[in-house]
């Protein structure tokens, strides 16, 4: 008798209901919608300054579809989705400090700090109702709520500017492969029929944003696939560094394929001088600048995976504990391709000097 008393008092902890000992959590359907009514009603002035910034700020355009996204990500990873565990108590302090910086950026007037504790609240919140694994399992998806957010004004500016002037730089250097004439002063080419300047909608913040968003999901996805997602420590690290790698190659990729769009019309505007002709290239550019870059990416990422397989044979051979025999097929198996891999962008890279000079 005593025991069955105490079975009801043991599961009504803030509406998580044990099985039995031992098991998993369950949710309370209504819990759920509580709180999700607690969030929406903190953050209507954030979600609705976020819908304001996507229809004005062309950089961050692409911020309605980043949520769904972030579900599909969560469904695709559905297999690996772990058992509801126990509350997590840290999560209460996410939740203090997302809401504490909330009302500090409302108090003193910064919309930035309120957009960016949407990601603190949503992990604190997941790791009261479902527990720390399953926190760590739904963190790629939070994390990646972040590619709707604006940046601060302050770094946008900065970065809009590196991106103008790095694809300013490198038009310039396209150009001169042609045998145009063309200089740079700033963000804007100087040509010999004209001027072309590289204003902040141009300068490419939005596609790299979206191939950033593109090598996110690539990153985690392959990751899963080829290790079972297992959650061990050298699996987070190894999901680390390949990120890390990722998002290194997707600021060339993005200047290349922008200063390619840019050359383009640059080339049109000194070869027709018609402003018909220059502003269909200028829009034909602006559709296919984000299918060149994703595909520089990729291309970009298919050379870094294969530089790192043959990292990894390497490393193999090396520790296998052979000698004379193992370094000629060392150098068979990994040198050669390692040769080149490398000779390609060498070779490139020659060529284009050799036209420069020329």
């Amino acid at each position: 008798m005593q025991s069955n008393l105490q079975a009801p008092q043991a599961g009504f902890r803030l509406g998580w209901r044990w099985k039995s000992a031992g098991d998993s959590v369950r949710l309370s359907p209504s819990l759920i919608l509580v709180w999700a009514a607690l969030a929406l009603y903190s953050y209507r002035h954030v979600i609705g300054d976020l819908f304001q910034q996507w229809q004005s700020n062309t950089s961050y355009s692409h911020g309605p579809v980043v949520l769904p996204i972030a579900i599909w990500f969560l469904w695709q990873r559905r297999s690996t989705l772990p058992a509801i565990g126990k509350p997590w108590v840290p999560g209460i302090g996410l939740l203090l400090a997302a809401h504490g910086l909330l009302w500090l950026g409302g108090h003193f007037h910064l919309p930035a700090v309120q957009r960016w504790t949407i990601p603190l609240y949503l992990s604190g919140m997941v790791g009261l109702l479902a527990g720390r694994g399953v926190l760590v399992w739904s963190l790629p998806a939070v994390c990646f709520l972040g590619f709707m957010i604006p940046i601060p004004f302050q770094l946008e500016m900065l970065a809009n500017q590196f991106l103008q002037w790095a694809s300013a730089w490198c038009s310039c250097y396209l150009l001169g492969l042609t045998s145009t004439f063309a200089v740079t002063d700033g963000y804007t080419l100087r040509m010999a029929t004209g001027d072309v300047g590289i204003t902040k909608d141009c300068s490419g913040l939005r596609m790299t944003v979206a191939i950033a968003a593109l090598g996110y999901l690539i990153t985690f996805l392959t990751e899963q696939r080829s290790h079972g997602d297992q959650g061990g420590g050298g699996n987070r690290w190894g999901i680390a560094v390949q990120l890390c790698m990722m998002m290194l190659i997707v600021i060339p990729a993005a200047i290349v394929a922008n200063a390619a769009r840019i050359t383009v019309m640059a080339l049109v505007m000194d070869r027709y001088q018609t402003g018909t002709y220059t502003a269909w290239a200028h829009d034909l550019g602006d559709w296919l600048a984000l299918p060149v870059s994703a595909i520089l990416f990729l291309a970009f990422r298919f050379w870094i995976g294969r530089v790192r397989q043959i990292w990894d044979a390497a490393m193999h051979l090396r520790h296998s504990g052979h000698h004379s025999s193992e370094r000629r097929r060392l150098w068979r198996e990994c040198g050669l391709p390692a040769l080149a891999i490398g000779a390609v962008p060498m070779a490139l890279a020659g060529i284009a000097g050799a036209c420069l000079l020329y």
